[in-house]
């Protein structure tokens, strides 16, 4: 298993995932609310989706499939 997730980081170029540019991220965030607030009393970061206010519809309109996947390996990547 640990083989396949180190090729998917080479396969999907992870090392470089600060260099992708989201520039559509504020008619993103419009379709789909969501983000980090704050942080629990622990000190751990506090991630919120507002699903049931997703425009599915305007979220396809701002965004490819594959350049929401990207956007949210960064965002994972930079959790870690």
């Amino acid at each position: 298993m640990y083989k396949n997730y180190a090729q998917w980081r080479i396969d999907e170029d992870i090392d470089n995932i600060y260099e992708f540019s989201f520039d559509e991220y504020k008619q993103f965030r419009l379709a789909y609310p969501h983000g980090f607030h704050q942080t629990d009393r622990e000190g751990r970061p506090v991630y919120i989706e507002r699903v049931g206010q997703i425009d599915v519809d305007a979220l396809y309109e701002t965004s490819s499939l594959d350049r929401m996947l990207r956007y949210y390996t960064r965002i994972y990547e930079t959790t870690l």
